[in-house]
């Protein structure tokens, strides 16, 4: 939102009725007023993950991929470490640190947060016509929500409800598609918007700090910060516009801690570290996927058509047509067993079968 702030995108302005309808002409004219425009920005949440884990490298880190932590290397009462097993080859390996982070979301302590889940569509084009982010209050129940250009498509989202079950098991309900179609087809209702345009549907959770308040959109964005045993501290909550102050504030806690690393040069940066360009799912080839493999740490057939292409979301069979080629590149490159991509291939199909709302 706007702010006197120097690095602001652009200054909010009202909009007559005429001028909205001029901009939308498929909005609903019924009560209409006119509106506000403001400026913020968008991103690509898996590329905006991938960036800054590869910023960490490039100044001097280490990342591990699909390692899952499976207890934790105590030594004179502190936490020195990690023992974690490579989900792919099941190999165990220790990992020795002077302090543990816990940024685990929502595998987070359940006495610490409160867990909601935000469900999302994406329809095929732009069925809108809209050259920019709409933003709707729910019929329902007033709720802020949008209809975002997304990557060629339209983003419908977010509900946000209380979650109790396991993360496992999260997934969009009809109940959930509903609520957010009927926010769509209020605003804008010569629209008609069916199951064909429905590319696909996912959901996400968010960690918030545990409180009472029975509405979860009351619920603060804010984050936790908690230590209970020497050599660990748990981080979690917030959100991803404040992930980088997050950061910050973890760092400089870490330090009172460690009052000697106030003394280490601070290792500049500038700007996170830019991912390779955004693949063309018009033009799909093993050499691509290679390309994704060696560069940006794919290493299973979810990771390339979920988390690196976006293929799930983004065509109609969410992938399923780009499993063989995508199953021969993790092959060549990585020379994993036929059992292994086998496994890998079950794994992501069984991820389609979720889209089946």
């Amino acid at each position: 939102m706007y702010s006197p702030h120097s690095k602001n995108i652009g200054k909010p302005k009202k909009l007559s009725t005429k001028e909205t309808l001029d901009r939308f002409s498929k909005m609903n004219r019924r009560e209409l007023r006119g509106s506000v425009q403001y400026f913020d920005a968008s991103t690509i949440d898996s590329r905006l993950t991938l960036s800054a884990i590869k910023t960490g490298c490039a100044i001097g880190g280490h990342a591990v991929n699909h390692a899952k932590v499976i207890e934790y290397i105590k030594e004179n009462n502190r936490i020195v470490g990690v023992k974690v097993e490579d989900q792919i080859s099941k190999q165990q390996y220790n990992v020795r640190a002077k302090w543990v982070v816990n940024a685990v979301g929502p595998w987070t302590d359940s006495s610490k947060i409160r867990m909601t889940k935000g469900a999302h569509i994406i329809l095929k084009g732009n069925p809108f016509s809209i050259d920019t982010a709409v933003v709707m209050l729910s019929p329902i129940d007033g709720r802020v929500l949008f209809l975002i250009p997304w990557c060629g498509n339209t983003l419908v989202g977010t509900t946000d409800t209380d979650y109790k079950d396991t993360v496992e098991n999260l997934r969009v309900e009809k109940t959930d598609l509903e609520y957010l179609l009927t926010a769509a087809r209020y605003y804008f209702p010569t629209v008609a918007i069916t199951k064909d345009d429905i590319l696909s549907t996912f959901a996400g959770l968010r960690c918030l700090r545990h409180e009472n308040d029975e509405n979860p959109s009351n619920m603060s964005r804010e984050h936790v910060q908690y230590s209970n045993e020497e050599g660990f501290v748990t981080i979690a909550g917030g959100k991803l516009t404040t992930f980088l102050s997050m950061g910050e504030e973890l760092i400089s806690w870490l330090k009172d801690k460690n009052p000697e690393w106030k003394r280490r040069k601070k290792i500049p940066y500038e700007r996170l570290v830019d991912v390779s360009p955004f693949f063309d799912l018009k033009s799909p080839s093993e050499l691509k996927f290679e390309q994704l493999i060696r560069h940006e740490m794919a290493a299973t057939v979810r990771d390339l058509l979920q988390h690196r292409t976006l293929a799930y979301y983004l065509t109609k069979d969410n992938g399923a047509s780009l499993i063989d080629m995508a199953s021969r590149a993790i092959r060549n490159e990585l020379e994993y067993s036929a059992e292994e991509i086998d496994r890998q291939i079950q794994e992501y199909r069984s991820e389609i079968e979720k889209q089946h709302v």
